[in-house]
């Protein structure tokens, strides 16, 4: 503007997204063009090839950057807003939806201020809103597998492809798997999704990854280099699991009619398989005769694991839930009946193995003895429908998802400790996917981001005091820390 004169005449073509705002950096280099999908593309305007992309969803309807041009605020009809860091591209900070479509978005030092359509104005402060939760975009996650402590988060996305991610920082890295090449046409209406990378898993030491699609692609890797171990294409997957001791796969999955164009449809054939990972031949192959279901001629696989000390392996369908407790000739110990765990949508051993937690539709846990299966407790989940459960690795927590949200029990006791904890998500996945590392850390992938999460006590208190600057009440010790003594950490 000093010159009037025109640097670059920047032209964008659009052929799949319509834009719908955008904002040039205060420095003056780059371009920020939010669409109707939700996206924002960051571009130099000195280079018109220069693209990043940023994931999201629904509509962007405000951008804002900070004076340096080094973050940017996102807001969305939704209301809600994500703040990122743009070099290195980083999540700061997502807030929820609140209702009215974001008018104004604009960072100032640790402020972030948003108007909306109600014309109310919102000043936020950013300052520790990563201390406990680090989040970074991503396309979408079918299915998330992290290593040990320290090494790297792999994340299934659609078409096959599987990326990997630093655990400490959560960079993209530069080795990018893909269970293909596919034979195309797909017979599905939905290629990409029909190829999504279904199951993936790192074995315990941290030198594999083993990953699968619905297709029938299995595919082992070397970590991190990337070597291929083994493949074949002959043993569709919906769901996978390697045992804590290394030494067994098993696959769960299903075939449907060849002229159904659903990418996700009824099963006609379902088979599960434990793999000797030594050998890479099966050891136990179970078609499921026998096993029927109400809603499916053939049940639909909805999960599959390993008990903590791998001798036992659960594998649930919709309806029923088997427990297998050896790898040979008829290994089928205890079915528990749809009468006893209707709808099952998640499942998970405690951390000593004496139980099988059993999350159904209708939002109720129930926890199974995995030798008789007889009922030993009930407690609610705070959702109801998809859902996944883990433990953490030290089994303080008994961490729960929806598709929107996390919610966590006390692992010992089944009190409910946080109710909903919502996170960046277009609600569209089963469930959002979780997995945990010995470090204290859980990562929970979504539509829109991966996240790692800090789930150490000693840092949320240290969090909580930071913000509230005092010691909590007894009241509010009651509220946010139920079933502890009373001992408050700000003095």
């Amino acid at each position: 503007t000093d010159a009037e004169q025109l640097l670059l005449p920047l032209v964008i073509p659009q052929p799949n997204a319509t834009p719908e705002v955008f904002a040039i950096s205060p420095t003056g280099d780059r371009l920020a063009i939010g669409y109707q999908d939700g996206s924002v593309e960051l571009r130099a305007v000195s280079d018109a090839q220069s693209v990043v992309r940023i994931p999201g969803t629904p509509q962007a309807s405000a951008l804002g950057w900070t004076t340096d041009g080094a973050g940017l605020a996102v807001g969305h009809d939704d209301g809600s807003l994500d703040v990122f860091n743009t070099d290195p591209l980083q999540t700061v900070v997502s807030y929820p939806a609140g209702g009215h479509e974001v008018q104004v978005a604009a960072l100032r030092g640790d402020r972030l201020i948003s108007q909306d359509y109600s014309q109310a104005i919102t000043v936020r402060s950013l300052a520790n809103t990563s201390a406990f939760m680090r989040e970074t975009p991503i396309e979408p996650a079918n299915s998330i597998a992290a290593g040990p402590p320290g090494t790297v988060v792999a994340v299934g996305d659609t078409a096959g492809k599987v990326a990997l991610y630093s655990q400490k920082t959560l960079a993209a890295l530069p080795l990018h798997l893909s269970l293909g090449p596919y034979t195309q046409p797909d017979p599905t209406a939905n290629a990409d999704f029909h190829e999504r990378v279904s199951a993936l898993a790192i074995t315990p030491d941290g030198s594999a990854l083993i990953a699968a699609d619905r297709v029938g692609h299995l595919r082992m890797w070397s970590l991190p280099d990337g070597r291929l171990l083994w493949s074949r294409d002959d043993v569709p997957t919906s769901f996978l699991a390697i045992s804590p001791n290394g030494k067994y796969l098993a696959t769960s999955g299903f075939t449907q009619d060849p002229t159904d164009q659903d990418p996700d449809s009824y099963p006609i054939s379902t088979q599960l398989t434990v793999w000797d990972l030594a050998t890479k031949q099966p050891v136990l192959s179970d078609s499921l005769p026998g096993v029927t279901t109400n809603d499916y001629a053939t049940p639909k696989p909805r999960a599959v694991l390993f008990s903590p000390d791998s001798k036992l392996l659960a594998a649930a369908f919709f309806e029923e839930t088997l427990v297998f407790a050896n790898f040979t000739g008829d290994a089928r110990q205890v079915v528990i009946t749809p009468q006893s765990a209707p709808n099952v949508s998640s499942i998970v051993f405690s951390p000593d193995g004496k139980e099988l937690l059993i999350q159904d539709f209708n939002g109720k846990v129930t926890g199974f003895d995995p030798h008789t299966g007889r009922s030993l407790a009930t407690f609610p989940a705070p959702a109801s429908g998809f859902s996944h459960l883990s433990f953490t690795a030290d089994g303080r927590w008994l961490v729960g998802s929806d598709t929107t949200a996390i919610y966590i029990w006390d692992g010992r006791t089944r009190q409910l400790v946080v109710s909903q904890l919502s996170l960046p998500s277009n609600g569209a996945t089963d469930a959002l996917a979780l997995a945990a590392t010995a470090d204290h850390r859980l990562f929970v992938g979504t539509q829109t981001s991966l996240i790692a999460v800090d789930m150490e006590p000693a840092t949320w208190e240290s969090q909580a005091c930071s913000m509230a600057g005092r010691t909590l009440t007894r009241a509010e010790w009651t509220q946010f820390l139920p079933g502890r003594a009373y001992a408050p950490a700000c003095r």
